[in-house]
Parts: structure tokens; C-alpha cells; sequence
């Protein structure tokens, strides 16, 4: 059996991605839900599973507004709870970064919603972004 490996930098740190266990790029759209920057936007995303529990999630999100705004975040995924392969959910922390008149840096805690199909999977995401008090909620198509 072939094993592929890839390597992306994670805050510093260099970490082997398991294309067996799955390396997956998709997008869809973003809510944010905060009373000072309400707007919908785009994402590309792209996780990798680091170990058998850990999924790393880095996400682009570009939204719709006068002003250009945008989100970066980088999330580490817990594989917590599996329905036979179709259903998971995974509680999830991470670091967003988000631009509009000012450059905000925050954590961020959500929780990540799964359906799998036979070559995608479908993702719906609520996250909470501490620092900002913003609430976002995502959906979209991984392959």
C-alpha cells in the first residue's frame, strides 16, 4: 500500500498529514451572526488528520460587506463521536484572525457537525469567537 504524506506548518511547528486517513479541500458559506459586522460570506477549507482522534482545519472565509472583511482560522479538530462512518461530531478549538477596520487576533471554540457520503462530506459549524464575542455558523462540501 502506498502512503502519502504531506507536511503543513501549524503555528510554528511542522506536522505530518495522513492522506490515508483523509486530506480534504472544499468550502461553502459563512454567517456572522456579531450586531457590528453582520455579514455572509465565502470559505475555502482544507483539513488533514494528524492521528487517529486530531483533524487539523484551516478555513478563509471572505465576507460580503462595504468594507473588505475577512476571516482566517486555524482549528484543531477532536474526533469525538462516530456514527458508523455517516454521522460525526467533533468539538473543536482554534485560533481565528479577522480583518476589517482593525486586525483582530482570537481564540475560538465550536463544535463541527459531519455527514459523510461516498466521495464528500458535508460540514455544518457553530463557532463562537471569544475575544470579538462573534458567533459564526458554517456549511459546506468537502471531497
Amino acid at each position: 500500500m502506498l502512503r502519502i504524506i504531506f507536511f503543513i506548518t501549524f503555528f510554528g511547528f511542522i506536522i505530518p498529514l495522513k492522506a490515508q486517513e483523509g486530506v480534504h479541500f472544499g468550502g461553502g458559506l459563512a454567517y456572522n451572526a456579531d450586531s457590528l459586522m453582520r455579514a455572509l460570506g465565502v470559505q475555502a477549507k482544507f483539513s488533514g488528520s494528524i492521528s487517529e482522534k486530531f483533524v487539523i482545519h484551516a478555513a478563509g472565509t471572505y465576507y460580503f460587506r462595504k468594507d473588505t472583511y475577512f476571516a482566517i482560522d486555524a482549528d484543531l479538530h477532536y474526533q469525538f463521536i462516530n456514527f458508523n462512518d455517516v454521522f460525526r461530531i467533533n468539538p473543536f478549538a482554534g485560533i481565528n484572525l479577522t480583518r476589517t477596520t482593525k486586525t483582530n487576533t482570537s481564540l475560538n471554540l465550536g463544535v463541527s457537525f459531519l455527514v459523510f457520503r461516498e466521495n464528500f462530506h458535508y460540514y455544518i459549524e457553530p463557532k463562537f469567537i471569544i475575544d470579538d464575542s462573534q458567533f459564526v455558523l458554517s456549511l459546506g462540501l468537502m471531497i
